[in-house]
């Protein structure tokens, strides 16, 4: 009778071993929870994403589908808090007919990648535009490359070249203005003079000119003043309780 359980045991076991083998060959992946039934075509493309960025950076990364208000469970994708991990999770509203994706990092990968960065892989228009159109197999592969290259600290641009471009474009923008100003000198340069002699016969540096005043006239009226009226009008500028209440 043992004997019999035992064979039956055995037998279960190859059994359930030789079902998941086949549910993996038929395409089942462990990297992707397509909760939301969305990820119709290209399943081996994104799971070859996926796997070829744990190659790189030696840490799990999941794709995860949900629809609406909905979320994932750590532990449905077999985790738990504090352990590395990298999700990123398309939600689709089907009232909206609409697609929200997100980045979780979890354990080393959150010290790893900065907000920045994150937003900077988010923001990407071949995350964003590929995601939002429904190319998830596109949008996931990019996804995949830019996170590799930010877990690896090679997303953000070296401080050198950040300032030799910033450099180069204010001789751009200098060289420029001056340029429109020299421009503008040299054409007012070339521009016509009025030819004054023309019209008027003026000696202006003869030493027979002089300043001849026809008249003049000078008025002085004296102004009487209280000096309690003028005591009065310093005290309301120097009122402290209006400067204190701006």
């Amino acid at each position: 009778m043992k004997r019999r359980l035992s064979l039956i045991f055995v037998i279960t076991a190859i059994f359930l071993s030789f079902l998941s083998l086949s549910v993996s060959a038929d395409g089942e992946s462990s990297r992707i929870y397509d909760g939301a039934g969305i990820i119709t075509d290209d399943e081996a493309r994104i799971e070859k994403a996926l796997s070829d960025f744990e190659a790189e950076c030696g840490i799990p990364i999941r794709l995860v589908t949900t629809v609406g208000k909905n979320s994932y469970n750590l532990a449905e994708l077999g985790f738990v808090y504090g352990e590395n991990l990298i999700v990123l999770e398309i939600n689709f509203y089907n009232y909206t007919n609409t697609y929200y994706y997100y980045l979780d990092t979890f354990g080393d990968a959150y010290d790893k990648i900065s907000d920045s960065e994150v937003d900077r892989i988010l923001d990407s228009a071949a995350v964003y535009d590929n995601i939002k159109g429904g190319r998830f197999a596109d949008g996931v592969e990019a996804f995949a490359k830019l996170t590799s290259r930010a877990y690896r600290g090679k997303l953000q641009e070296p401080m050198w070249s950040t300032v030799l471009v910033s450099f180069i474009i204010a001789l751009i923008i200098g060289g420029v203005t001056v340029g429109c100003v020299v421009y503008s000198y040299k054409r007012k340069l070339k521009a016509p003079t009025y030819p004054l002699d023309r019209y008027a016969r003026l000696n202006l540096s003869s030493s027979e000119c002089s300043d001849i005043f026809i008249g003049s006239t000078v008025s002085k009226v004296r102004i009487n003043t209280s000096s309690g009226r003028s005591g009065g009008g310093s005290r309301g500028r120097s009122g402290g309780g209006r400067r204190g209440g701006r």
